[in-house]
């Protein structure tokens, strides 16, 4: 067990080093001459489409929901006793503080999921948690390639534990605070890593009638608190779910982004129609009903 949890360490330190060349790379390289011309979108994106997500003039960019699943590891030394655990999460965030473009970061709130398996001599405990979580993304690059992570979360928590063959069922709630860092492959999707800082954990194990609560604070990773790796999807303006919402032309773009809300239209045009679909917008063809083209404001070639 030791040495698992031996090679588990170099492999951190290894993913540690990576990324921090990474982050070095992507420093010195958002850092070049900002004067250069050719300097006008994320040198770091894997999109050929262009839009205006992908220029950082007037700020860096924030996606106003994200979604993300990972994995994580955690381990304790009890007297002499090792104990280790892993992990699996997933979490859906919604962008609660800053703007699109905002250089000073974003806060984003939601709800996740995590299954939790911890293991120790003669002890395997499985539960499920599932809570609430705010993390905020400080930028600290140009470009916004790395933001560093704070975040806090609270949840509910069931499960089992095997002890010898003797089964308890478990329950109870936990409060953690973590802080990381999270780095931006594209526009749409990005990693990191989180690293609890703090956390509060209660539990009640209970079997044939009997209960027994404890309470563990505890500082780091350990064996109920592991690092986690998480892998994100960044969900821009023009997919982004709405909760509600009010849509009088029925085209499935809500008023407050529709700049024709009573009449039906489409979402590259922002909500307004192009009738006779030539790919122009009717406020700007002068021939909406016959499909044209551009260089003649929308109308047909007049000379055939």
């Amino acid at each position: 067990m030791k040495t698992n949890i031996f090679i588990l360490t170099i492999l951190l330190i290894c993913l540690g080093g990576l990324m921090t060349m990474q982050a070095q790379g992507l420093f010195n390289l958002a850092t070049l001459d900002q004067d250069d011309d050719d300097i006008t979108r994320n040198p770091w994106s894997l999109s050929s489409d262009f839009d205006a997500r992908d220029t950082f003039s007037d700020g860096v960019g924030w996606a106003n929901y994200t979604a993300g699943a990972g994995v994580g590891f955690g381990w304790s030394d009890n007297e002499g006793n090792s104990e280790t655990s892993v992990c699996f999460n997933a979490e859906f965030l919604a962008k609660v503080i800053g703007g699109d473009q905002n250089r000073k970061g974003a806060g984003y709130l939601g709800a996740f999921m995590k299954y939790l398996n911890g293991n120790s001599e003669n002890v395997d405990e499985s539960t499920v948690e599932a809570g609430v979580k705010f993390s905020y993304f400080d930028c600290i690059t140009p470009l916004n390639e790395v933001q560093l992570i704070y975040g806090v979360n609270a949840s509910l928590l069931k499960g089992s534990l095997d002890f010898s063959g003797f089964e308890e069922d478990v329950s109870g709630y936990r409060v953690s605070a973590y802080t990381g860092v999270n780095f931006k492959i594209s526009n749409k999707v990005s990693i990191g890593v989180e690293v609890p800082v703090l956390s509060y954990l209660s539990t009640t194990y209970e079997a044939n009638g009997t209960k027994f609560s404890e309470d563990l604070y505890s500082a780091a990773v350990n064996k109920n608190n592991p690092i986690t790796a998480t892998a994100r999807i960044n969900l821009s303006r023009n997919i982004a779910i709405k909760f509600g919402g009010k849509d009088t032309d029925g085209d499935g773009i809500y008023d407050e982004d529709d700049a024709c809300p009573e009449m039906p239209g489409l979402p590259e045009f922002n909500g307004c129609p192009d009738t006779d679909g030539d790919g122009i917008e009717d406020v700007n063809d002068e021939c909406p009903n016959q499909a044209g083209l551009a260089e003649f404001n929308g109308c047909p070639d007049p000379n055939g």
